[in-house]
């Protein structure tokens, strides 16, 4: 691929693909680790950074990065003298960073900004941009890990800086875990714990998941097993191959743990990059040190995860012979990374919205430890689905939209299980806050997947993330899927289900929710009809729900009105007394004496003999000044069902049909009952 020197803007689109897509376009990130073993770095680090490719994005994670002369090789931030104190090894942290971003800022060029840098002691990470892309890059974060001593001293750790650019996540992690060749089980965890801990822009969900690109870099220290002489060996016969896949640690506890699933990493054709003679001569005849006799080892590596649709191309991965400072070699690479530009209004379908539908949900292999190799019979699992691009739906409310990534559903928990399993009655509709399709697929859902613990721990234990891709599910039929559930970079299980994102118009998505608020509406509209026409009874004599009560003309013989809530009290406390009594209809004024009379404030519940006050909310709803209806007659008085808040449940499924609203008048014919007076006068 050729190079554009001198060109003053990178290359920040590949010409073979997809070239001014409206929707993405495909940026040039370069990420490199350097251990750099306490010593002061060149002058010129050209060979390193290779700044003649003009990336957008240069990425430079460091370890041992603390030195104090030039030249010096055997300053440690653990021994050091300024050290004794952690606050002493951070001033001295400090006092080694200025260099540093003065020499890649003069290999670089004054066209490069510093974006953000991170550092826990002699961990650091670095991110330059390019001018062109400044405005481009925001929300961006950073954070530590430490994983040394205690978990609290950080000569070991990760280092973290998050951010977006243009709607795409963004993630880099510069590490360095355990040494010696028999640590292998210690780095295994110190990587779990970094992916789990750094947790910038989302404190409930890890990297692997929140973020659409993840690079993992530094000095892992993961070793070669084998007899030197026989390493050094394969290493004379350029036999990379065998010397990675048969006897690299990293290699065998991906495949073993699944560490790091789903991460890739390019082609290794270069050489161990541990353990060199320090300023030894540049080129590939250096020799590797017999001082300690180590096993020549790849420690420093670059991994990757790309959640987009156009996966991250790796163009270029090597080590760096040129600079010879350290016993490491530095490691660099050239990643092609799908970016997702911002929403256009000109794509936007405004007379259509977009459902998700997801179904038949069955997952396996959960456990509450990655490290265990059984199965915990107590784990209660349940989900939660987040996704900036959904909408939080509500049954009592419209769906609507969160500036973060809320979580927009949560399942009931399944008991005592690590194969739960949610049809699609228990799954909802999701929906979209865009109809550009292009756009949703390079999106992806997450699930998260929860223990639900019992007794005086409540709080829920994380069982691990995964995504479910959009692209392959803009189609005409659902997509059967299968994903794996990753906690802390492991395996922890697989969720396997459909999932379908289709389009319907604005107004029959609609249909069936103005259908039921009109119901509901006009149910409490009645309602309110048969309390303005008690509080007409008071005052006029008419005769609501059969009668004229007791308490009216007793009233009107003292000559004061009674108000509505005193009368509500009233007829329900003379219609408790009467209720248990089933009589034959007599004459009002002979209920009347008896005291027997049935409350205007009541609701009809089947049973034309037994009848219920009515809820204080009704009352107060009634109550208030216009409430009547003109179109009501006030002779003719109204019973109203039991059912008085319409629910979409009540009405018809949420997943069905639009429904009109003489079929929901029809199906609770409960609802407004007309009762004619029973009475003969």
């Amino acid at each position: 691929m050729a190079t554009q020197e001198n060109s003053g803007r990178p290359r920040s689109v590949s010409g073979d693909i997809q070239k001014g897509s409206s929707t993405h376009e495909m940026i040039k990130i370069f990420v490199g680790t350097w251990n750099m073993g306490n010593a002061a770095p060149p002058e010129d680090l050209s060979g390193f950074l290779n700044p003649e490719e003009k990336h957008d994005i240069y990425v430079i994670g460091l370890q041992e990065s603390v030195f104090q002369d030039k030249g010096s090789t055997d300053v440690d931030i653990e021994d050091h003298p300024l050290a004794s104190k952690l606050s002493d090894a951070r001033a001295l942290s400090e006092q080694c960073l200025g260099p540093l971003l003065l020499s890649i800022q003069q290999t670089l060029g004054d066209e490069y900004k510093l974006v953000q840098r991170a550092s826990l002691l002699a961990i650091r990470l670095i991110v330059f941009v390019h001018k062109n892309h400044a405005a481009k890059v925001a929300d961006v974060k950073s954070g530590t890990r430490a994983t040394g001593i205690m978990n609290v001293y950080g000569n070991k750790g990760g280092v973290g800086i998050g951010m977006n650019f243009y709607g795409t996540r963004l993630f880099f992690v510069s590490c360095h875990l355990a040494a010696h060749q028999n640590m292998s089980q210690r780095r295994n965890q110190d990587m779990r714990m970094i992916l789990e801990g750094l947790c910038l822009h989302h404190k409930k969900l890890q990297p692997t998941a929140y973020y659409h690109h993840v690079f993992v870099l530094g000095d892992l220290n993961y070793r070669i097993n084998g007899e030197r002489d026989a390493v050094l060996q394969m290493i004379r016969e350029d036999n990379f191959r065998d010397l990675i896949e048969v006897h690299d640690q990293a290699i065998f506890y991906r495949k073993k743990l699944k560490l790091l699933t789903d991460f890739e990493e390019s082609e290794i054709r270069f050489r161990p990059t541990y353990k060199y003679e320090p300023g030894d001569v540049a080129g590939a005849n250096r020799f590797y040190s017999d001082e300690k006799m180590r096993v020549p080892s790849y420690c420093d590596r670059i991994f990757y995860l790309s959640h987009s649709l156009e996966k991250t191309i790796c163009t270029r991965y090597t080590d760096c012979k040129s600079v010879v400072t350290s016993d490491h070699a530095p490691v660099c690479g050239s990643y092609l990374v799908e970016v997702v530009k911002p929403l256009s209004v000109a794509t936007e379908r405004y007379n259509q919205i977009c459902h998700i539908e997801v179904n038949n949900f069955e997952m396996g292999g959960l456990k509450l430890n990655v490290e265990d190799d059984y199965r915990d019979a107590d784990t209660n699992p349940y989900i939660r689905i987040f996704g900036d691009f959904l909408l939080e739906a509500d049954a009592k409310s419209r769906p609507k939209h969160k500036p973060e990534m809320t979580p927009v559903w949560k399942s009931s928990v399944c008991p005592k299980t690590t194969h739960p399993e949610w049809s699609g009655k228990d799954l909802p509709v999701l929906i979209s806050r865009t109809s550009d399709v292009e756009y949703l697929k390079r999106q992806y859902i997450i699930v998260a997947v929860y223990s639900k613990r019992k007794g005086f721990m409540r709080k829920s234990i994380l069982l691990g993330e995964c995504t479910i891709p959009l692209a392959e599910a803009c189609g005409d039929k659902p997509h059967c899927f299968q994903t794996n559930i990753l906690l802390g970079g492991c395996f922890n299980g697989f969720l396997r289900g459909q999932v379908h994102v289709h389009l319907v118009d604005r107004s029959a998505a609609h249909r069936h929710k103005s259908v039921f608020e009109s119901a509901r509406t006009k149910l409490k509209r009645s309602v309110s009809s048969v309390m303005m026409l008690m509080r007409k009874s008071h005052s006029t004599g008419l005769r609501v729900g059969g009668a004229r009560t007791a308490n009216t003309s007793l009233e009107e013989d003292e000559g004061k009105a009674l108000s509505p809530r005193s009368a509500a009290q009233t007829a329900t406390a003379q219609h408790s007394a009467t209720s248990s009594t089933s009589e034959a209809p007599v004459p009002l004024r002979q209920r009347s004496a008896r005291g027997g009379s049935q409350s205007p404030l009541t609701v009809q519940t089947g049973d034309s003999n037994r009848a219920r006050p009515l809820s204080p909310r009704a009352r107060n709803a009634a109550a208030r000044p216009g409430s009547a209806l003109s179109d009501v007659p006030d002779s003719e008085p109204w019973h109203v069902s039991s059912a008085l808040r319409l629910s979409p449940e009540t009405v018809g499924s949420p997943r069905g049909t639009p429904v009109s609203e003489d079929s929901i008048v029809g199906k609770h014919k409960s609802l407004l009952v007309r009762a004619h007076d029973s009475d003969s006068e």
